[in-house]
């Protein structure tokens, strides 16, 4: 009918005006004020390679029953997970009033500071982490395509994010963070594993992934509406990441619920797998 058309056409033409509110200048991921993003990403990399290198010839990398280097794997991520948290809640904490931590969170890169900043840091490291574990790990039999997907989309959320300059930096890192803090509670108990590191991953391993996602829709909300400087195709990649994210946190609370108190995790000598 005439009245559904009419509001097709409302419905497009807020879209497109939502989307074009969302179109701020963009330099380019080869332009002036990124063109120092690629000497400080190659060493950063250069040095997460070296690091995780020296970390196989001291621990070692004997393929364990799930198919990953231990505890090269456990150790280089656990290191990797406490320093970037711990720099993304610092960045938080210099807010002084709640303004200020809105203003954190929604507002873009501000102008001549993005090189300087921890919160780019932490971007440039989330970065080096997922390429350097392609380049280290992807030789390990539980580096699958789930682990593929993950990182890729990583690379592709975070390079967004950073080239947007009014991309809602605080959120990005806000998000990092709260998944960094169960992911290291999740390599905690690779590393020593009790009945007290399976409790404490059971719980803050899930639980992150559930603040995560919370904030994940509230900052997609916000780019629909228009209020943050980033196209809704942007999210696509952070949201494939939170459903694998999820898909592991339930398979972490449906194991870890079905055996208290033991790795939800352990393979059985019933179910190892032949080389």
């Amino acid at each position: 009918s005439a009245r559904r058309r009419c509001w097709l056409c409302a419905t497009v033409a807020g879209c497109a005006a939502r989307q074009a509110a969302c179109e701020p200048a963009m330099d380019g991921l080869l332009g002036p004020q990124l063109a120092a993003l690629w000497p400080q990403l190659a060493g950063v990399a250069l040095y997460y390679t070296a690091c995780k290198l020296g970390v196989r010839l001291l621990f070692g990398c004997a393929e364990d029953e799930r198919g990953w280097g231990k505890p090269e794997t456990s150790i280089c991520a656990f290191v990797h997970q406490i320093v970037t948290a711990f720099l993304g809640y610092m960045a938080m904490a210099r807010c002084g009033s709640y303004a200020d931590l809105e203003d954190w969170l929604l507002t873009g890169w501000r102008l001549g500071t993005r090189l300087r900043t921890e919160e780019l840091l932490i971007m440039v490291a989330n970065l080096a982490e997922m390429l350097t574990d392609t380049l280290l790990y992807s030789r390990y039999r539980g580096y699958g395509t789930s682990y593929h997907l993950h990182h890729l989309t990583t690379l592709l959320a975070t390079l967004c994010f950073i080239a947007r300059d009014s991309a809602p930096v605080g959120m990005a890192v806000l998000f990092s963070s709260i998944l960094e803090t169960g992911s290291c509670c999740l390599n905690a108990a690779g590393l020593f594993p009790c009945g007290l590191t399976y409790t404490i991953r059971l719980v803050c391993y899930p639980l992150s992934r559930l603040l995560a996602t919370a904030l994940l829709c509230q900052c997609t909300l916000y780019g629909w509406r228009g209020h943050v400087g980033v196209p809704l195709i942007s999210f696509a990649p952070v949201w494939v990441l939170m459903l694998l994210n999820i898909r592991w946190a339930t398979q972490i609370l449906v194991g870890g619920l079905r055996r208290q108190g033991t790795d939800p995790w352990e393979v059985r000598p019933a179910q190892t797998k032949r080389s």
